[in-house]
């Protein structure tokens, strides 16, 4: 034998893989895949921190302050369930053992009732509904500033961030009923649950504040629960654990709310047809046209493919986004998703045949016309994706853009207001609740202390009964 022969490596053929090997890759690249679609970039640098504070502390006054001022008229008004419930709860001995999260109608509402119970102990009763819109207000702004604080490290321009955080106050149609009031706070903690639950925690201090913040938010509303997906990114960073366990524990609250209750929503079928040609109604036209009755009357006059071509921007602009990177595709499929999973969600499950305005004729249409509560929120997350189109890397920022920012924020917002249209709904023309109170008390002076007094509230047969003896306090 020779040494050639004996010292040469002997080349062995591999076999080709088998189904399971196979299988087995196929299974490991998807994974890689996912991956790298949905886990996103790492944390940029922070900010500088002076700069941060001021315009967080501006967009909180500035959106506070324009909450207020697009609620001319109704301030002094209170409506529904701030009334019939929350309040009630609070001014009335017998129920002020109830806790925040004694549930209403088979779910909970923790911030409006603790705001109610603060509310009715340290303010007099003939400044309640006022103190309660300016809360309501407060609490606007504060959601506003968290959206701005909780993008912090997003690789977003500040511009854009404080247009996003802007929608909160801004959007069509938020005046009609979710601002100003209790009873529809949930729906701007709605808005900001996505935000809050993407949120990456830098420190413990920080975790623990969004823990308590994500309670809050879901035992006040239920239907944040659809953005609890968003909770299995970096389940692997500690810090995001206090928010897990504070949504699980939320969701216990509102599971355990929800059984044995009537929660019954709507009547008869459900045209899915109509809900997709409503939403074009009120969510994409609406956020276009600046309101519904704009929308209506565009409709009205050339017909229902003025609501389909209010779709066409959108779409674009989530195509382009979803091609930019990795991230931006996550958020467009998180804020366009969304806005039609709760459209569904609200809309649908709580449809009537009034809400049919697709059978309606023309003449009809405009009068009948609603603007619906359902809407806001899909059209924040729709108006969040135009706001993204215009960003870019934050290192092109020039420096100097961060001293003319807070001045920028409150020309803005003036002059969005200035322009902004749409009524106030059914609050609008309510009994103003001062004089309410003092024709409680003029009764309660004629009548003794066990005597009870109504102090009526917007809608039509709202309102408050309470002993002479709790205003006399």
């Amino acid at each position: 034998m020779s040494a050639a022969s004996m010292g040469a490596p002997r080349l062995v053929a591999k076999p080709s893989p088998g189904p399971v090997e196979r299988t087995r890759a196929r299974i490991v690249r998807y994974t890689q895949d996912v991956r790298r679609l949905f886990i996103l970039p790492p944390l940029a640098p922070t900010r500088s921190l002076p700069a941060e504070i001021i315009i967080t502390m501006t967009i909180i006054i500035t959106a506070s302050t324009a909450a207020w001022l697009r609620l001319d008229g109704v301030r002094g008004v209170m409506w529904a369930e701030d009334a019939n419930v929350f309040t009630q709860r609070a001014a009335t001995p017998s129920l002020q053992s109830a806790s925040i999260l004694t549930p209403y109608a088979g779910y909970t509402h923790s911030l409006p009732q603790l705001l109610a119970n603060i509310i009715w102990a340290t303010v007099r009763a003939e400044h309640v509904a006022v103190a309660t819109t300016a809360a309501c207000c407060v609490v606007a702004g504060m959601v506003a500033a968290a959206i701005f604080v909780l993008t912090a490290r997003w690789p977003l321009t500040t511009w854009t961030r404080a247009t996003v955080a802007l929608i909160t106050v801004l959007a069509p149609a938020v005046q009609v009923e979710v601002l100003g009031n209790l009873a529809n706070l949930h729906w701007l903690l709605l808005w900001l649950a996505p935000f809050l639950f993407l949120y990456r925690p830098r420190s413990w201090v920080s975790a623990c504040i969004s823990a308590v913040a994500a309670f809050l938010v879901v035992t006040t509303e239920i239907q944040s629960l659809a953005f609890a997906p968003l909770l299995g990114l970096w389940l692997g960073e500690r810090r995001r654990w206090p928010v897990v366990f504070a949504v699980l524990g939320g969701a216990a609250t509102q599971v355990i709310a929800l059984i044995g209750n009537d929660v019954t929503r709507g009547a008869g079928e459900r045209p899915w047809a109509v809900i997709a040609q409503v939403y074009a109604l009120q969510v994409p036209l609406t956020a276009v046209v600046g309101s519904t009755d704009g929308a209506a009357a565009l409709i009205a006059a050339s017909g229902w493919i003025v609501a389909a071509g209010a779709v066409v921007p959108f779409l674009l602009v989530a195509v382009a986004l979803a091609r930019r990177s990795t991230f931006e595709a996550l958020l467009t499929a998180i804020f366009v998703g969304g806005s039609l999973i709760l459209w569904v969600a609200g809309f649908g499950i709580n449809y009537f045949e009034d809400f049919n305005y697709v059978a309606m004729s023309p003449a009809e249409l405009v009068p009948n016309i609603q603007t619906l509560r359902y809407a806001v929120v899909p059209i924040m997350l729709l108006l969040a994706t135009l706001a993204m189109i215009a960003s870019r890397r934050r290192q092109r920022e020039s420096p100097r853009l961060r001293t003319w920012f807070p001045p920028l924020i409150v020309c803005v917002t003036i002059f969005a207001i200035a322009f902004s249209s749409g009524s106030h709904g059914f609050r609008e023309g309510g009994p103003n609740w001062r004089a309410e109170i003092a024709t409680a008390e003029a009764q309660c002076d004629v009548h003794s202390g066990a005597y009870e007094v109504t102090i009526s509230a917007a809608p039509t047969n709202w309102g408050v009964t309470v002993p002479c003896r709790v205003l006399d306090r």
